[in-house]
């Protein structure tokens, strides 16, 4: 289908089992003999890569790019815990509690080498293939570079075309793209 966008899974530590090969799309959760519930538990997190974005599990080294992001008055988000400043101590406890959600999963936006943003989703409660982009926000001083769009569209390929998603919902500010 998609040869530009590879998706990993760490969970399951195999990936041949989700890919058709190494360029080739990945097969979806029916074909691999799962069921929505199954897929869904075991296929979040990972690695998902574009063709110059790379979505990650974030790492204690990325503590300080989520605070500075999250500091720039351009992506702050008033009223919101993930839209405002705090401490790396803050950002560690938080990441490791969004780990801990079985409905959400957390990723840096990485990108020749180096953080560039961060994305957030959250699975449907009583439709575990619809979601919602809580967040995906990409450094401002990088805008209008396509980041923002090849995150996204990486995004929707791991959502719909692995995940079997039905559908998304997402709010995302016009420089994001």
């Amino acid at each position: 289908m998609y040869s530009d966008t590879e998706l990993v899974s760490i969970d399951t530590g195999s990936v041949s089992e989700h890919m058709h090969a190494s360029n080739a799309s990945p097969r979806p959760a029916s074909e691999r003999g799962c069921s929505e519930a199954d897929s869904l538990h075991h296929m979040l997190g990972g690695v998902v890569r574009g063709k110059v974005t790379t979505l990650r599990t974030p790492r204690e080294d990325d503590l300080a790019f989520v605070n500075s992001l999250m500091a720039d008055m351009r992506v702050r988000r008033e009223g919101h815990l993930w839209g405002e400043p705090a401490t790396p101590a803050t950002w560690k406890e938080r990441l490791q509690e969004a780990a801990k959600d079985q409905r959400a999963v957390v990723w840096t936006v990485e990108s020749a080498g180096r953080s560039v943003g961060i994305v957030g989703i959250r699975f449907g409660h009583n439709e575990p293939r619809d979601s919602d982009i809580e967040r995906l926000i990409i450094d401002p001083g990088l805008w209008g570079r396509g980041l923002g769009s090849d995150a996204a569209l990486a995004l929707h390929r791991y959502l719909f075309d692995y995940l079997e998603g039905r559908g998304c919902a997402v709010a995302l500010e016009p420089g994001q793209l």
